[in-house]
């Protein structure tokens, strides 16, 4: 990702009330899409791997086919995708007091976010930290 995209994507999370995980969620960004060059990514400017969700409000439309029969989200820009892994943080009620990516990582789990082991996920982030 270059470096002004990465920083405005940094600044969406910066300027809302989860703007002490900035570091964190571009993290996730990186895991998520393999530094952004999955085929999600590429396909959908989807770099959370985040699905059409049914019961909430979102701000892409559907995508590519998922491997479950489900759809990925297709997004405009990384940007959007960005706001968008925000609405799902405010509609899970995520926690705004977190301070360390074991927490981050722990509260996405709870939240259903993804299915790997927390040991695993909680690396794979700590590998994108800068």
């Amino acid at each position: 990702m270059k470096a002004n995209l990465k920083s405005a994507n940094k600044a969406i999370v910066l300027n809302s009330e989860f703007a002490n995980y900035a570091d964190f969620v571009v993290a996730q960004a990186k895991h998520e899409s393999a530094n952004f060059t999955s085929n999600v990514y590429k396909a959908n400017n989807n770099p959370f791997g985040m699905k059409v969700p049914s019961q909430r409000k979102f701000l892409g439309t559907r995508g590519t086919p998922a491997n479950d029969g489900g759809y990925y989200a297709r997004y405009e820009s990384d940007s959007v995708a960005f706001e968008d892994l925000l609405l799902w943080m405010r509609a899970r009620k995520f926690p705004t007091n977190l301070e360390t990516v074991e927490d981050y990582a722990e509260a996405l789990k709870a939240r259903g976010y993804f299915g790997d082991t927390l040991y695993n996920y909680t690396n794979a982030l700590k590998r994108w930290l800068n």
